[in-house]
């Protein structure tokens, strides 16, 4: 059963979506193991301003990468290429679209670290966010363990699409000095 409003709101020590700001709470809400719907996922998500999106993904994505087993470096490229696209994103969360791909492009994060089988401890298979957080534990003088990522190679990276804006005439300003108008509108 999926987690009410008040449920997450109160884990996440949020009164409203504009109270999202900090790493902490993305952190409990990607990893938290109770499953969380898409559209109360997007709630959370749907008044955090862009500079505290980029904030909070940048911090979140590099303590996740720091967690990651040294030898893995296509799980390594995979997570930094879903910090940039959320990155991007981030930029343009004004446009409804961008922020509703954003929250989609995150949450399917959360689902693949989530994933049981995702990840394996000693041949044992488990979710992503089990063994990184296993080799968190590892590196401040747990047990060592054997790890892989299978599913790092079936990750699909979804494209969030950027607001461009209108196109408009522009000046080019040739080799002689000469300014031709070049119409780029079509």
């Amino acid at each position: 059963m999926s987690m009410t409003k008040q449920e997450l709101y109160k884990m996440l020590e949020l009164d409203s979506p504009a109270d999202l700001g900090y790493f902490e709470q993305m952190a409990d809400l990607l990893e938290c193991e109770e499953e969380i719907s898409f559209d109360l996922f997007y709630d959370v998500l749907s008044l955090v301003e862009a500079d505290t999106a980029a904030s909070i993904i940048e911090n979140y994505f590099e303590e996740f990468s720091n967690a990651i087993p040294d030898d893995e470096d296509d799980f390594v490229v995979l997570v930094d290429s879903v910090k940039q696209n959320l990155l991007l994103g981030a930029e343009n969360l004004d446009d409804e679209a961008v922020r509703r791909e954003f929250a989609e492009a995150l949450f399917t994060f959360r689902e693949w670290i989530q994933k049981d089988g995702g990840a394996m401890i000693d041949e044992l298979p488990c979710s992503v966010l089990a063994a990184v957080t296993e080799h968190r534990t590892e590196k401040l003088g747990g047990k060592m363990h054997r790890y892989s990522f299978p599913s790092v190679a079936d990750y699909e990276l979804d494209n969030i699409s950027l607001s461009l804006g209108a196109y408009s005439k522009v000046d080019i300003v040739g080799d002689d000095d000469e300014t031709d108008s070049k119409d780029f509108s079509n």
